[in-house]
């Protein structure tokens, strides 16, 4: 188990496929495939000043970006 990685990029697991995330860790780079992917992120949303309203993201009661179930945001080509 890696802490305080950098995501670099993530490839979907559309259709049964395996995720693709590579990452850099303590100035190193890396790859990991996987077949599920858990997202953990912190207890408040911080997207005030971002002006997600401005490009009309949909934000939920507490401010955090509403997803579907592939991560996507209502503009569709963006994950959070």
């Amino acid at each position: 188990m890696l802490f305080a990685i950098l995501l670099t990029r993530i490839d979907s697991g559309f259709a049964g496929r395996a995720y693709t995330i590579d990452f850099s860790h303590e100035n190193r780079a890396g790859t990991v495939t996987a077949d599920q992917l858990l997202v953990a992120t912190g207890r408040r949303a911080n997207t005030k000043g971002f002006g997600l309203d401005e490009v009309e993201e949909t934000l939920g009661k507490k401010g955090e970006i509403v997803v579907n179930e592939y991560l996507q945001t209502a503009l569709s080509r963006k994950t959070a």
